[in-house]
């Protein structure tokens, strides 16, 4: 169909007709491709001619402010894997990269916004999509996701567009006036000492598990410390623990074994986590009548893959896995009839009995490995009731009559 012109407009004013649905439509020239030697055109189309004029002006005059991004054609979702891939792979740690990987595929993949072209995406749709995740965001359909993970979808989302600003796909960053679901009043659930006693009570003696959640509930060690264990590590003549490694179990990203997750042996979270943990007189009897049983155990396993200097390990003489470690510990407990809380209140425990007998918060941000004392405080602010009544009754003497 023959275009329809109007007038003729002057130079750069670019020209003006209807097309085949009857629309609207405002063309301009922006100039000549280096490349092909061709014309650049703009073109701007709306059912009323005024608004297709307005529109080209609009784009004009944020050429000339530089207020325009020309658009780039990628959808959220695929734009977070080119962001993560090319401006966080080789800055972060892999366990941290596979964090964000699942992030994306868990919440972006299967939410609609990840299907929204970047510069399509306003506030107000990554506001509801906060809101989504909060109030139903639970893959198994099981309520909203806590306030954390929310907090780090937030957080690697903002990081991510701002990216695309500094790129200049975007001209703003939509996430950064969007605010998160108000957060919930912590309650810290932990067992009582009660609980971890019927708990230890029905740990087996010859089993290397048993014996790493009995130093669980004595050091406060991490999951990842405490399969990491070595037997250099510990000093039965200064009675200490020195914690300096840790596992994390990561993707596999060998085009081979692609997608498959392997153990590794790391430096542990932060600079505070390589500590000393000093170990009671019972603990080290423990330790030392354990170390005799795994020695004779080691000498009769011909395995090549066994590791003489683990202090907890799998049958075959390597690593624990992680999963294999939840599993157990899942047992044990439904075996002592206690409610089910993960592996990691070990340390809450720890925390709490040192805290309940007056322990400053200081000396254990120290033997927990917290970088931040505000941790150690947020963490266990609990146990503050209790503490304040000892406190109080401190001070109950001056109070009496003589």
């Amino acid at each position: 169909m023959k275009k329809k012109f109007e007038k003729k407009n002057a130079n750069g004013e670019g020209t003006c007709y209807k097309d085949k649905r009857g629309n609207w439509v405002r063309q301009i020239t922006l100039g000549i491709d280096p490349m092909t030697g061709k014309v650049i055109r703009k073109t701007f189309s709306s059912k009323n001619k005024k608004e297709a004029f307005k529109k080209a002006i609009k784009y004009q005059a944020d050429v000339i402010n530089g207020k325009h991004v020309e658009p780039k054609k990628i959808n959220l979702r695929d734009w977070m894997y080119e962001y993560i891939e090319t401006f966080k792979k080789d800055k972060v740690k892999p366990k941290t990269y596979d964090w964000y990987e699942n992030m994306i595929d868990r919440y972006f993949v299967v939410n609609t916004i990840g299907d929204i072209k970047i510069q399509k995406l306003n506030t107000m749709d990554i506001q509801k999509f906060y809101n989504k995740l909060s109030e139903e965001g639970r893959i198994d359909g099981n309520g909203g996701l806590s306030h954390r993970t929310v907090e780090g979808v937030a957080r690697l989302l903002k990081s991510c567009l701002g990216k695309a600003v500094e790129l200049e796909y975007l001209v703003k960053n939509p996430a950064k006036s969007c605010t998160l679901p108000k957060k919930p009043i912590k309650t810290n659930d932990f067992y009582t000492a009660e609980e971890e006693k019927k708990i230890l009570k029905n740990l087996t003696k010859d089993n290397s598990m048993s014996y790493l959640i009995k130093l669980a509930f004595a050091t406060g060690l991490r999951q990842g410390e405490l399969i990491a264990l070595e037997w250099d590590d510990i000093d039965f003549d200064k009675s200490k623990i020195s914690v300096n490694k840790s596992v994390s179990v990561i993707r596999n990203r060998d085009e081979r074994t692609k997608g498959r997750y392997q153990i590794i042996v790391k430096e542990p979270k932060n600079k505070s986590s390589i500590r000393e943990v000093p170990i009671t007189e019972s603990i080290e009897k423990m330790l030392k009548g354990y170390k005799k049983k795994d020695n004779m155990i080691k000498r009769i396993n011909k395995k090549s893959k066994v590791n003489k200097n683990l202090v907890f390990s799998s049958i075959s003489g390597t690593l624990i896995h992680p999963t294999n470690l939840r599993r157990y510990w899942k047992k044990i407990v439904e075996k002592a009839g206690v409610r089910y809380l993960s592996f990691h209140n070990t340390r809450h425990c720890f925390a709490t009995r040192l805290l309940d007998e007056g322990i400053q918060h200081k000396v254990v941000q120290e033997l927990l490995g917290h970088s931040r004392i505000s941790t150690t405080l947020d963490i266990y602010t609990h146990v503050d009731d209790n503490l304040k009544e000892n406190a109080i009754s401190k001070i109950d003497h001056i109070f009496k009559d003589e």
